[in-house]
């Protein structure tokens, strides 16, 4: 790999990691709010969607700790024939982060028949964690299937910015497989995508 492919690799993950950092201090601080808030007297559907709002924050650093709370907002929806599209996306993606692969395709179709013909961003987000369920093991192929299913969705709805960043996981797909022209590729059709529709969601879906 050249010289000139490196920089714009650099480029590229510096201009990922930036808004990673500061989300994880935000996010530290918006899981003590939610606790506060879990204190006050609110409706059942309100307290669910704090339960899944508690799950996404803490499930990449605490797999037990996301799936009590994305628990107990399943057993309170339940309780009150409450249908939340948001729990299941982030059930699925849980699942997926952690490798837990019967229960992110149990949640992740579950979640496509609901979000059908109806809502598409959410399905964007359950093939995303599908492919890369199939990219952190390295299944290049598999991965690839559900990256083009969420393509083909963010192109027929306009979704310039969740495109980008679905192209820019595609490259780090190639990447890791050790095709750099074409990681290269993606990376820079990416960010010119995001200079163009003045997005800055490129980050991994």
């Amino acid at each position: 790999m050249g010289r000139h492919s490196k920089y714009w690799f650099s480029l590229f993950f510096l201009f990922l990691s930036l808004p990673i950092l500061l989300a994880q201090t935000e996010g530290n601080n918006e899981i003590d709010s939610l606790k506060q808030v879990l204190q006050q007297k609110q409706h059942d559907t309100s307290k669910v969607k704090v339960y899944v709002e508690l799950g996404r924050l803490t499930r990449t650093a605490d797999y037990d700790l996301s799936r009590s709370y994305l628990n107990k907002a399943e057993k309170l929806a339940k309780k009150n024939d409450f249908i939340s599209k948001e729990l299941y996306i982030q059930f699925t993606v849980l699942h997926g982060t952690h490798g837990n692969s019967k229960e992110l395709f149990k949640y992740g179709n579950k979640a496509l028949k609901i979000f059908e013909n109806n809502d598409p961003s959410s399905s964007i987000k359950i093939y995303v964690a599908f492919a890369n369920f199939y990219a952190d093991r390295s299944k290049v192929d598999s991965a690839l299937v559900y990256y083009e299913k969420g393509l083909e969705l963010t192109r027929k709805h306009d979704m310039k910015g969740r495109e980008a960043g679905i192209i820019s996981n595609i490259g780090s797909v190639y990447y890791e497989s050790g095709k750099y022209d074409l990681a290269g590729k993606h990376y820079i059709e990416s960010i010119k995508m995001l200079e163009e529709s003045n997005s800055t969601d490129a980050r991994r879906l």
